[in-house]
């Protein structure tokens, strides 16, 4: 049993030489193009941890950058028990890390979070 594993960690190990497998970077840009910009975050941090880096850039040049929240925040702390001040909490610090960006326009849709789901037009 030892014997095939070993073969078999080999064989992976080989997979990953061939030039089929090599990774492509992406090419480096100063700024990625686009003068209106809209970030549809799921939570109140993924837009500022995704990609916040961007976003300042894009906001240095005078592009404008709307920011569109999905849900509403209340399960950002599981400990909590009081999540309407856990929703209030999270907004105030999505709007405090925006505004560090320079991004003044802000969407939020409050939908339930953890219950986000399609629904038919």
């Amino acid at each position: 049993m030892r014997r095939r594993l070993l073969q078999r960690l080999r064989d992976y190990a080989r997979s990953l030489e061939r030039p089929y497998n090599l990774l492509v970077r992406p090419e480096a840009v100063d700024l990625p193009p686009g003068s209106r910009i809209v970030v549809l975050s799921p939570h109140f941090d993924d837009d500022v941890i995704g990609c916040g880096g961007t976003l300042r850039k894009h906001r240095l040049a005078g592009h404008a950058v709307t920011v569109v929240y999905l849900t509403d925040g209340r399960e950002g702390d599981p400990d909590d028990p009081d999540k309407d001040r856990v929703r209030a909490v999270r907004m105030e610090e999505a709007v405090e890390a925006t505004r560090l960006l320079g991004i003044r326009d802000r969407v939020f849709l409050d939908e339930p979070e953890t219950r986000l789901a399609v629904r038919p037009p």
